[in-house]
């Protein structure tokens, strides 16, 4: 069931890394 359950981190951004959103900030 681990392997089921996913972090909410991933989630938020599946295919733009955290970083990436501060650097497109306006």
């Amino acid at each position: 069931s681990s392997s089921v359950i996913r972090p909410p981190t991933l989630n938020i951004f599946p295919s733009q890394p955290m970083h990436a959103d501060s650097t497109q900030e306006k």
